[in-house]
Formats: structure tokens, sequence, C-alpha cells
């Protein structure tokens, strides 16, 4: 669990139940800053595909900073850090299927920043940063929520200001993506979005447009097509699929 105002990172156990149970450690990330100036920022925690390692995005300090669990001693131990470009503000990351790469979207810069995940001593290797916008736009953005297909042929980020998701086809050999669509949100700061189980629709939604969106998702190269439906919704910031047995 990550505290964004605090920097902070929390190792929590579960109970029975899965609920929240005791505080095991807390780790600051003041000590990894870089400049005096910088504040940190523990935006996201995201576990590495083997679970061997937890990969906290900073915004503040434009950094990836890796943890071990230390199992017996219930703490969360610094592995490492990956550094992004300055002023960047990785915020959240998502795994390719493979396990081989992963994808963080970086909110300040309106970026994706493509690694190779090696899991031998759980670090990250940069690939390369492509825009989340097209090239022809001037104004205001910022990313928010980033998603790989479970086929992990395409990878979605969204744009808050173009408001948009923006679609890109994943090179399988290489990990590199290259960009295919951006298509509207239908509303104002696409704050999260969730691709439904089966990955045949994506729902969007829209915080300042007050809406959560519907969409077709093509199952040749991933792109979306808007269904014409919306759902009235006060400030949705996310939206996950949830399954029910009946």
């Amino acid at each position: 669990m990550t505290s964004y105002h605090g920097g902070l990172v929390d190792l929590i156990s579960l109970n029975r139940e899965g609920v929240a149970d005791q505080l095991l450690d807390e780790q600051s990330h003041e000590g990894y800053k870089t400049a005096s100036d910088q504040q940190p920022r523990a935006h996201s925690a995201f576990f590495s595909p083997d679970g061997q390692y937890i990969f906290v995005q900073d915004l503040g300090l434009d950094k990836i900073i890796s943890y071990r669990i230390n199992k017996n001693g219930r703490k969360l131990e610094f592995n490492g850090e990956t550094v992004i470009e300055p002023g960047s503000g990785p915020r959240h990351l998502a795994f390719h299927p493979n396990g081989k790469y992963a994808y963080v979207i970086n909110e300040l810069k309106s970026t994706i920043t493509a690694f190779r995940y090696l899991p031998e001593d759980g670090r990250l290797e940069t690939i390369q940063t492509v825009s989340t916008l097209p090239a022809d736009f001037e104004g205001e953005s910022y990313c928010a929520e980033i998603a790989v297909s479970g086929d992990g042929r395409t990878v979605y980020g969204s744009n808050r200001g173009h408001d948009s998701i923006a679609v890109f086809s994943v090179d399988q050999s290489s990990g590199e993506l290259a960009p295919v669509q951006y298509v509207s949100t239908e509303g104002g700061h696409p704050r999260h979005f969730s691709l439904m189980p089966g990955d045949r629709f994506m729902v969007v939604a829209n915080r300042d447009g007050n809406n959560l969106v519907l969409y077709e998702v093509h199952s040749e190269d991933g792109t979306l097509r808007f269904t014409g439906q919306t759902v009235r919704q006060s400030k949705p910031v996310c939206v996950k699929p949830a399954v029910f047995e009946i």
C-alpha cells in the first residue's frame, strides 16, 4: 500500500477473510531524493509476475523503487531503483502477460516507458519512451491509467486534457510500442478505465464528464469503438470488473 502525500510504502497482512489486518512494516522514500526540493510521491505499487518483488512508482522522485519481501522478518527490503527522465512523473505500471516486459505511464510528461523485466535481480531495463499524445496536439494534458490486453498485443493509456485513450501495438520480440489509435473518451478527465473479462469491452471512467463510457475492443488489432452507451455517474475515479456466482 502506498501513501502519495507521505511518500510511504506499507506492508500489511491480511486475515483469513482477505481483509487488511496488521501493519507489518513501513518504508519512507525521503531517503531516495536526488535533489533537496523533491517531494516523495509514492503513487502505486505492483507485484512482479513472479511475486518476488514490489515495484513502487514515485511520481515526485521520477523513480521506480523496487522492494523484496522478507517473509521471515515480515519486512520490505530495498532492492533497487530505476530512474525515469526528470519531470516525467511515473504513475502506474502494468506487466505484459509473458512476464518479460513492463510499461509505466508517466503522468506529467504524457509518455509511456517500456521496460524489459530481469527476474534474476528484480530489475527493469529501459527499452523506449513514447508519447501518449498525437503529434499535432497543443494544450495541457496529463496521463492516468495504463493496461495491457490479455493477449499481450495491445497497451492502453488514458490522457486527461486531450481526453482520450491512446492505443499502442506491442512488438512481441522487443516489447516496443507503436501508436495505432487515439479515441475520444466522450467525457472529461478519464481518470481510470478497465478491460472487461475476455477483453471484448472497455469501460472508461470520466471524472469531470460524470459518466462511464463503454467501448467495444476490436479482436484483431485492439482498437476501440464507442458503442454509444454511457451511464451517468458523479465523479467516477475508478472502475473495476466484478464477477458474481449465481
